[in-house]
């Protein structure tokens, strides 16, 4: 198709911008026990960090017998403005499925301008039979750098449909 004859509006579509991030997870408090037989001790969490729609997920390792587990985990993502942090805390069990022990979502267009540092309050934190706790989850968001979107074909031809219209 000519280039004259394609719209600048279909020629403007920008492919999003990314960002580097360092995300650290680096405790919780207030878990709740979902170890709940006789001498079982108390949880043993774990965080699991996804992205949905991209095949992300980041682990920590699983610390025994707390209500206030400390990780200290850092890894580097690369996100783009629409995606969305998933935290999830788990108990680790060893015969039954693991236990969800909260939930929490960090929008990345959120941490635009500073980051991010401090608590998020975890939603569905109990399991029907066991009323909700007051749980939190400390986590360090930093943005290390933006890294622009790659030049297409697209936009070379929206600045050459502008610089052509400016001449005529």
């Amino acid at each position: 198709r000519p280039l004259s004859s394609m719209s600048s509006k279909s020629l403007s579509k920008k492919k999003e911008e990314t960002f580097e991030l360092e995300v650290s997870v680096i405790s919780a408090r207030g878990l709740r026990d979902a170890d709940v037989a006789v001498g079982a001790g108390r949880s043993d969490p774990y965080c699991v960090v996804t992205v949905p729609g991209k095949h992300i997920e980041k682990k920590t390792k699983t610390i025994n017998d707390t209500d206030a587990p400390v990780w200290n985990m850092t890894e580097k993502m690369k996100l783009s403005r629409s995606d969305t942090l998933e935290f999830a805390v788990y108990d680790y069990d060893l015969k039954d499925k693991d236990d969800l022990l909260g939930r929490a979502s960090l929008p990345v267009k959120d941490l635009m301008k500073k980051g991010f540092s401090g608590e998020l309050k975890l939603k569905e934190t109990g399991d029907g039979a066991v009323k909700k706790v007051e749980s939190y989850l400390k986590v360090d968001i930093e943005i290390l750098k933006v890294i622009p979107p790659p030049a297409s074909e697209s936009s070379e031809a929206a600045a050459r449909l502008r610089q052509l219209q400016r001449q005529s």
